[in-house]
């Protein structure tokens, strides 16, 4: 019982951040040494709220990382157009890994089949027919059809 009391009085000496892993260590504790204690379902439970903290966190960075992508593909497409094309596959590698939707406007400004960053009326037609806009990447001749309004 003593053990016990020990492990949660250092909790409350812990700082904020570390709870969660300290939570975890006591689970497997609790576990380990008091078979009763704890079902597996529970735990199962709890480890698998953990992970979903850890995926949105990572998903929020991802974004971040994209739009900063985009900001310097746009701030290198005079000088160094390759470089830019670079800056797309990789925000849109990341956008498929982490499964993060780009927005409409990124969307737009990246051709789906080269990866080139579209600027209009340099390497990108924009065309309005029938309530359909499309966008043709000069590089590579790709249509991208999108309603509006």
């Amino acid at each position: 019982m003593a053990g016990k009391l020990l492990c949660v009085v250092r909790i409350v000496l812990v700082h904020i951040s570390e709870i969660s892993a300290i939570l975890r260590l006591l689970l497997i504790y609790y576990l380990y040494f008091s078979k009763t204690f704890i079902k597996p379902g529970v735990f199962y439970i709890f480890m698998h709220m953990m992970r979903r903290k850890k995926q949105d966190a990572q998903k929020t960075i991802a974004l971040e990382r994209i739009s900063t992508l985009f900001k310097e593909a746009e701030s290198q497409f005079k000088e160094y157009p390759e470089l830019s094309r670079r800056y797309m596959v990789l925000a849109t590698r990341m956008a498929e890994r982490y499964k993060v939707h780009l927005t409409k406007d990124q969307k737009r400004k990246c051709c789906k089949k080269c990866h080139a960053y579209l600027v209009q009326g340099v390497n990108s037609r924009i065309r309005l027919q029938h309530g359909i806009l499309v966008i043709r990447c000069l590089e590579c001749n790709q249509l991208r059809r999108l309603k509006y309004k």
